[in-house]
Order: structure tokens, then C-alpha cells, then sequence
């Protein structure tokens, strides 16, 4: 087998994870982008993630202060 028929092979080989039409054209974005790209990409979403950690650490501080986390004592 030459290269090409292995090249040929994979391509053709489904994915082992479940992607819906929007998450597949996502992916092939994904990989058009250039390295540089992709790496600002990266950054963006790790600044993303982190502001919604922020946001839910305030959330979960302000839940305790109006206390509408309390485990309830009696059955229902």
C-alpha cells in the first residue's frame, strides 16, 4: 500500500465521536485556519472560560448570601 491509499484509507475512516451538521462544519473551520489563527482562537476560548468561572463564583456567593443553596431538612 502507497502512501496515497493510506492517506485515501483514513479520510474515509467516521469519526468515533458523534458530530451534528453545525458541530461538523465547525470542525472544518476549525481546520482551515492557520496556526496563529487557531492558537488566538485557543485564547479566546480560555478567556471565555474563565469569565464564566468568575461569573459562576459570583453567582454561587450570591446564592449563599440571599441562602437559596440551603439543603432542606424535612420530606416532603
Amino acid at each position: 500500500m502507497d502512501d496515497g491509499d493510506c492517506f485515501h484509507q483514513v479520510r474515509n475512516t467516521k469519526p468515533k465521536w458523534a458530530l451534528d451538521n453545525e458541530g461538523m462544519i465547525m470542525l472544518q473551520e476549525l481546520g482551515s485556519l492557520t496556526a496563529a489563527a487557531l492558537l488566538e482562537k485557543v485564547k479566546d476560548l480560555q478567556n471565555l472560560a474563565y469569565k464564566l468561572g468568575i461569573e459562576e463564583a459570583q453567582e454561587m456567593t450570591r446564592g449563599r448570601f440571599l441562602d437559596v443553596l440551603r439543603k432542606e431538612t424535612g420530606a416532603h
